[in-house]
């Protein structure tokens, strides 16, 4: 668990990174995650009023999970006007997503994207 909560996440616009760390993890399976956003229920309206999913709960996950691998730069649009930069960048052990406080200059997440 870190030591201190990043700007954000005390004024509790984002998880806290230990949170963070676990979702990030899961990004490519699960697509109803929150990203950014304490809000879920607001994110599970905003996903349910853009697209139209099957009616079949797992046809609509399979869509959710594709919509996140194709369109992660939709969800990140967005990131700006909170103060977050997201970015992904390669190592050797792989791809990693890593997000910016834009007022600490900060990196406040860097997971493993599973990708």
């Amino acid at each position: 668990m870190p030591r201190s909560l990043p700007r954000l996440a005390e004024e509790g616009r984002v998880r806290a990174d230990w949170e963070y760390a676990e979702w990030a993890m899961r990004v490519s399976r699960d697509a109803e995650d929150m990203r950014w956003t304490t809000d879920e229920e607001a994110w599970r309206e905003h996903i349910a009023a853009k697209y139209h999913f099957s009616p079949d709960p797992f046809l609509a996950g399979k869509q959710r999970d594709a919509l996140w691998d194709k369109g992660i730069m939709k969800v990140w649009e967005d990131m700006p006007r909170v103060g977050i930069v997201a970015s992904t960048r390669y190592s050797p052990k792989g791809y990693y997503f890593q997000y910016k406080d834009m007022a600490t200059g900060r990196f406040t997440r860097r997971a493993n994207s599973g990708l």
